[in-house]
């Protein structure tokens, strides 16, 4: 029998200022990553507030992990900041998409 591990799926947690996952401090907002492949990522299932502060530090925890291209869905008539771009229109969602290495 052979068995090989692939990550395709973790969660991130953010910690107020002084906490830590180390000490097992109560952590105020999560987001989920599901690789897409090598270097694609959704994040989905965001919970707490500062989301854009909180997307930013994902994508500086996922960065040096290689991903550079980074996917989010958000309800129709919500909007993300540029340069994100909607790759995927769906009738109550759309898909928007950062690519770092095309210098997004």
């Amino acid at each position: 029998m052979a068995a090989h591990y692939t990550r395709e799926a973790g969660t991130i947690r953010f910690y107020p200022e002084g906490s830590s996952y180390q000490a097992r401090d109560e952590f105020d907002g999560v987001v989920s990553v599901k690789w897409l492949d090598d270097r694609t990522v959704e994040l989905h299932a965001g919970l707490g507030t500062n989301g854009l502060e909180r997307l930013q530090e994902a994508i500086s925890v996922l960065m040096p992990l290689g991903a550079n291209r980074f996917r989010v869905k958000r309800a129709a008539r919500r909007k993300m900041p540029r340069p994100w771009r909607i790759v995927e229109r769906g009738e109550s969602e759309n898909t928007w998409e950062l690519d770092l290495a095309d210098g997004g």
